[in-house]
């Protein structure tokens, strides 16, 4: 991702582009990749703004792993591989599915051992991740003396985690009685009939202009949605964008 984002650089004014005015977003894993680059040295100066959706770290459970952890996970790959530091060379022999079936394995026995816990779970367990080595990458993102001073746009989609196999299964008992479509054609045949929606265009309209803005000018605005303030922890400012967009303060404290 740095290298694309130093290709950027030295290439985005022959498509029209500012090397200066360079903004990057992603949701999910994607939105965890944006506050990594956010906080690593080697980033500094290749974009000047991040927008996450629903990709916080901490808050979700996730830290991520230390070079101990990381040493670890390497030493019990050899191992569930039979091999060790005098054979690592054969690890250009080794074929992929057990190449990952071995790493998959001891990502599971080292959170046990350093008694981890798998993000959005409550067993022990790791993920594939950065590690936070003190050099690439200093500390954990999220951290208050950790990501640079770069204008951020954070949220977070209500359902993200929540129901997805049973929407899944009820749109193919209305859909396709026999069971055979893949969860990509059930999406699009949802896209189709709820995309569709004058209310879903108004709300997707909408929130692309507020990030279409915020990567030209810094500020999230779009017509309809009333003054988007910062965000601090004094005033709790979140934008709510439903079926009529509105400006909240702290209003999920008690949750």
């Amino acid at each position: 991702m740095i290298d694309a984002l130093t290709w950027i650089q030295k290439n985005i004014r022959a498509f029209g582009g500012n090397p200066q005015n360079v903004t990057i977003f992603g949701e999910s894993g994607g939105g965890a990749k944006v506050l990594t680059l956010m906080d690593t040295p080697r980033a500094k100066g290749l974009f000047e703004k991040g927008i996450v959706e629903s990709g916080a770290t901490e808050t979700m459970g996730e830290t991520f792993m230390t070079s101990e952890v990381s040493r670890r996970v390497a030493e019990l790959t050899l191992k569930n591989l039979g091999l060790d530091a005098s054979t690592v060379e054969k690890l250009q022999t080794v074929p992929y599915a057990d190449l990952v079936a071995a790493y998959d394995k001891a990502l599971q026995q080292a959170g046990e051992e350093f008694k981890i816990v798998r993000p959005l779970s409550t067993e022990y367990g790791l993920m594939w991740e950065p590690v936070v080595d003190g050099s690439f990458l200093p500390e954990q993102p999220v951290r208050m003396t950790g990501s640079r001073d770069i204008p951020l746009l954070i949220g977070n989609n209500r359902t993200e985690w929540e129901s997805f196999p049973e929407i899944m299964n009820a749109a193919r008992s209305q859909y396709d009685n026999k069971n055979t479509w893949s969860d990509t054609e059930i999406d699009k045949k949802l896209t189709e009939k709820y995309g569709a929606r004058k209310d879903a265009k108004k709300l997707e309209t909408e929130m692309s202009q507020a990030w279409f803005n915020f990567a030209r000018t810094g500020t999230p605005s779009a017509k309809g949605l009333p003054k988007w303030e910062p965000f601090t922890e004094e005033s709790g400012a979140v934008m709510i964008f439903d079926q009529q967009p509105r400006l909240v303060h702290h209003h999920d404290e008690k949750l």
